[in-house]
């Protein structure tokens, strides 16, 4: 039989149970010591954020965000050979995601898929042979992706933005001896890519790739370095590509294919025979611009290509 007594109390019931549902929810946890495992899930969920904080070596933290709007996910580490891993996905509005260590052998990871409007940073400091890397995927449009490493050796940082039109992606190294940077950027228009290795970026290496789209910018800067490869290439129109490197001995390469695009080396530094400052640029397509200054005494090479 109707009662509308029951019914009301049916109705405020499942008002209730929906409000809980999509009310904000928050996650903190702190661990002192090593060996610890930190794992924080949140599904289905508004204005949520999870916190962790770890001190102490061989810890690992994970950090999961599925169909939530307004997530944020902040993982601190302190310590040598720690792991921590941020997955976010499926959301409409923006989704922020950092990671913060400080030690050696690390690996740091950040994902974030259908991540429209998305920020994703890792901060990497005092660091030895640690890893870092962001990928911002599927409709990653409006999305940023920072990756800092500083006194830093032997380390590895690589950013992947697929799909991610207007996007900025962007690697800084200092005191970055023997290390390695990457950026791609698939099916993009609209996007930058910006890798800096500073203050003795010997033996490193750098390298950017992009394709899919107009107006891509990517600038590789290589500050006091030697025996040091940078190279770029690029697939589109309006593209502006920019390496700078001192010091001596280095390697820079600019690939571009279609019209009218941009592309510049700048190298200073003295070349000796058999280890010379070499500039090579390719550009296959009309309305191209090129050019190579090398600063600095005898022994370097310089070459540019354009085609059709």
């Amino acid at each position: 039989m109707y009662n509308k007594r029951t019914s009301a109390l049916l109705i405020a019931t499942i008002f209730s149970m929906s409000s809980v549902a999509l009310a904000a929810n928050n996650v903190t946890i702190n661990q002192d010591g090593d060996d610890n495992t930190a794992d924080a899930q949140q599904f289905s969920t508004i204005d949520s954020t999870v916190l962790i904080n770890q001190t102490g070596t061989n810890n690992e933290a994970n950090a999961t965000q599925s169909n939530v709007t307004d997530a944020s996910a902040n993982i601190t580490q302190t310590g040598d050979d720690n792991i921590s891993t941020i997955n976010q996905s499926n959301s409409v509005t923006a989704m922020t995601a950092t990671i913060n260590t400080t030690g050696d052998d690390n690996i740091n990871t950040i994902t974030q898929d259908d991540s429209f409007n998305a920020v994703a940073t890792i901060w990497q400091s005092n660091v030895f042979s640690s890893d870092a890397s962001i990928t911002q995927v599927n409709t990653s449009d409006n999305s940023t992706a920072t990756i800092s490493q500083s006194n830093t050796t032997g380390n590895v940082a690589i950013i992947e933005q697929d799909d991610a039109d207007d996007s900025t992606a962007s690697i800084a190294q200092d005191n970055s001896y023997g290390s390695d940077a990457e950026i791609q950027q698939i099916s993009v228009a609209s996007a930058s890519a910006t890798i800096s290795q500073t203050n003795g970026s010997d033996n490193s290496t750098a390298f950017i790739f992009q394709t899919g789209g107009t107006n891509l910018a990517a600038a590789i800067s290589q500050d006091r370095a030697v025996s040091s490869n940078a190279d770029i290439y690029q697939d589109g129109n309006d593209l502006t590509a920019n390496i700078y490197q001192t010091n001596g001995y280095n390697n820079a390469l600019i690939d571009q294919s279609n019209e009218f695009n941009v592309a510049t080396i700048n190298q200073s530094g003295l070349g000796i025979s058999g280890n010379a400052n070499e500039a090579f640029i390719t550009q296959q397509g009309v309305g191209d611009i090129a050019t190579i200054n090398q600063t600095g005494g005898a022994g370097n090479y310089a070459s540019i290509f354009q085609g059709p």
